[in-house]
C-alpha cells in the first residue's frame, strides 16, 4: 500500500486547480489534521463552485466550529441540514455546536434527529446524553453537575498565602 500524499501537496492543487482534488475529502483530511483554517478556505472555493452542496455547508460549520466561531458555524450546518435533510451528519455537528453555545434543549432535539436518521457516530449518542443532563440542569430538575477540580486547601497556619497577581481592588502595598 503506498504512504498516503502529502496534504500541503494536495492543498496547493486544489488552490491550482479545484477540480483535480476531491474537495469533500481535502477538507475532512484537513479537519482530521486540525487544520481549519484551510478547511475553511476547501470549503469556500467549493461553495463557489456548487453552492447547494451540503457537503461544503458541513465542512465549513465544521471548520468555523473548530475555529470557536459558534455563530457562523451554526448557520452552516443548518444550511447543510436543509439541504440534505435526511443526512445525520449536519444534525451531528450542529447539536455540538448548540452545545458550546449553551442552548441543551435544543441541542437534544436535534441529536435525537441525528439518531432517528440512522446516526452511527459514536459521539451523538455521547452528545447527547450530555445535552440531556444540562438540559435537566438548565429546567431546574436536577443539581449541577459536580466541578472535576478538587477545592484547593487553605494555606496551613503560620503560611502567607502567595499570590503572583494582587487581587482587584487591594493595593500592592496591602498585599504586605
Amino acid at each position: 500500500m503506498a504512504p498516503p500524499e502529502n496534504l500541503d501537496a494536495r492543498l496547493l492543487r486544489f488552490r491550482s486547480d479545484p477540480g483535480a482534488e476531491d474537495a469533500g475529502a481535502l477538507a475532512d483530511a484537513l479537519l482530521t489534521a486540525r487544520r481549519p483554517r484551510d478547511a475553511s478556505d476547501v470549503a469556500a472555493t467549493w461553495l463557489k463552485r456548487d453552492p447547494d452542496a451540503a457537503g461544503a455547508h458541513l465542512a465549513a460549520g465544521r471548520a468555523w466550529m473548530d475555529l470557536g466561531d459558534l455563530l457562523r458555524a451554526q448557520k452552516a450546518l443548518l444550511q447543510a441540514a436543509r439541504t440534505d435533510p435526511r443526512s445525520p451528519a449536519p444534525y451531528r455537528w450542529l447539536g455540538e455546536v448548540l452545545l458550546r453555545r449553551g442552548d441543551p434543549a435544543r441541542a437534544v432535539k436535534v441529536l435525537e434527529k441525528a439518531r432517528s436518521l440512522g446516526s452511527a457516530d459514536p459521539a451523538v449518542a455521547r452528545l447527547e446524553a450530555r445535552a440531556n443532563r444540562l438540559a435537566r440542569v438548565v429546567r431546574g430538575d436536577a443539581p449541577p453537575p459536580r466541578s472535576p477540580v478538587a477545592p484547593q486547601a487553605p494555606a496551613p497556619p503560620g503560611r502567607r498565602e502567595h499570590r503572583a497577581t494582587p487581587r482587584v481592588g487591594v493595593a500592592p502595598d496591602e498585599l504586605g
